[in-house]
Order: C-alpha cells, then sequence, then structure tokens
C-alpha cells in the first residue's frame, strides 16, 4: 500500500522532552518546515494520550503534516493518527499490522545492520536509523553510528527494500543536519534541535532548508 508522508523534518515531542503544551510548539514548528510529527509520551495514561494526540490531529489539520503514535498502536488507532512508531522493545511489527491491517503507517527504529536485514518491506513503511550522534534526549545504550556507521546501514537498507523511506536520528542538529541527510535519506528527525530553540519555527525552517539541500533526490513536499 503507498503511503503519503513526508519524513524530511521529522520532530519528536512529548512530556520528557517539551514543557508544558506541545500544541503552540508543534504550530511554529510546521509554520517552519517539520513535515511529520510523532507524539512521544511515555508517562501518561492511556485517556491522556489520546487526548493529547487529538488535539495535536486538530492543529496538523489541513497542514498535510502526519501524526506518528510511538509505540501505542491501541492509541494511533482510537484518535486516528496516520500511523505508529515501534522501537525494538516495542510491538513487533507484524503483531501491529495484525491489529491494525492497513489502517496505520508503521515505522520502526533500526540500529544495527542485521535490525536492518530483519526489516519486512511488506509490513514496514519507513525505517529509522540511529543514534547517529549522543543525545540527551533519550538515553542509547550503544555507541552512536557516526556517519561512516550510517552509511552501513543505509547501504542495507538499500539492498533490501531500496525504495523504503529513510531518516536518521539523534544529536542531529542545523549544524549536522546536512552531512546526515546527505548519506542517502529522505530526512532527519530531531528533538532539542526544536524544542529547545530560542524560535522554534526559525530553527525548524533552517533545518528544512538543509535537509532538502542535502537529501537524497526526491522532490520535496514542503513549499
Amino acid at each position: 500500500m503507498r503511503r503519503d508522508f513526508d519524513l524530511s523534518l521529522y520532530f519528536i515531542v512529548g512530556p520528557s522532552h517539551v514543557a508544558g503544551d506541545p500544541v503552540a510548539l508543534v504550530q511554529a514548528a510546521v509554520q517552519g518546515g517539520v513535515s511529520l510529527i510523532q507524539l512521544r509520551d511515555k508517562t501518561s495514561g492511556t485517556r491522556q494520550m489520546v487526548d493529547s494526540a487529538r488535539r495535536l490531529l486538530t492543529v496538523l489539520n489541513g497542514t498535510g503534516v502526519k501524526l506518528f503514535i510511538n509505540d501505542r498502536v491501541d492509541v494511533a488507532l482510537a484518535c486516528g493518527a496516520y500511523g505508529v512508531h515501534l522501537g525494538a522493545s516495542d510491538m513487533t511489527p507484524e503483531d501491529a499490522r495484525r491489529i491494525a491491517g492497513d489502517g496505520l503507517a508503521i515505522g520502526v527504529t533500526v540500529k544495527t545492520v542485521d535490525e536492518v536485514r530483519r526489516i519486512d518491506p511488506a509490513i514496514v513503511d519507513y525505517a529509522s536509523i540511529g543514534g547517529v550522534f549522543d543525545t540527551k534526549s533519550k538515553q542509547n545504550d550503544s555507541a552512536p553510528l557516526g556517519l561512516s556507521g550510517l552509511r552501513e546501514m543505509v547501504s542495507a537498507l538499500d539492498a533490501l527494500a531500496p525504495e523504503m523511506p529513510r531518516c536518521a536520528i539523534a544529536g542531529i542538529d542545523l549544524e549536522k543536519a546536512g552531512s546526515v541527510a546527505a548519506c542517502g535519506l529522505d530526512g532527519v528527525c530531531t528533538i532539542s534541535a526544536i524544542a529547545l530553540a530560542p524560535n522554534a519555527e526559525d530553527a525548524a525552517r533552517a533545518i528544512r532548508q538543509t535537509v532538502d539541500a542535502n537529501k537524497r533526490g526526491r522532490e520535496s513536499a514542503f513549499a
């Protein structure tokens, strides 16, 4: 099933990363060129998560920016999100697809070449590669990939599913976004570079322009 989402600038929000209400921050980030939002909430109850997701969907309505929910297939289905993002310790993509059918796009985090090779392209809609650099936003048990490790992961994904959309995550700011995107990606994923910026809209715009100038040969959906 062909999916309609844009990984160019993927922004993760949630109570662990954003102090207070994320709605205004998301509005500003989308104005600057963020193309996809993920709600990552490991602490709130289910009802609160669904309510938060619905508020974000109201903000995103009419923008073309899609909402993914981290881990929680039930929340994604309940709120009407576009997709779900799964990490290594979350539900398997196979089980998520069994529950959701074609109703959700499914993205996965991959940290090793072996994890890339285990992707089933018939089930998974995109891959997020990381962590590329050190980051304070999330605890990583493994050493950062760096650009050379990122290129190796991209090569493995090209061998498995060359058309699969892919982005990279962890420690990616304006200074690093161009070199990361140039490794054969469709975009980058960020948290702090936008969430902690003095002006989220300006920060998003600068990163988006850098990514669009360096990412692999796909036309930008953002004008």
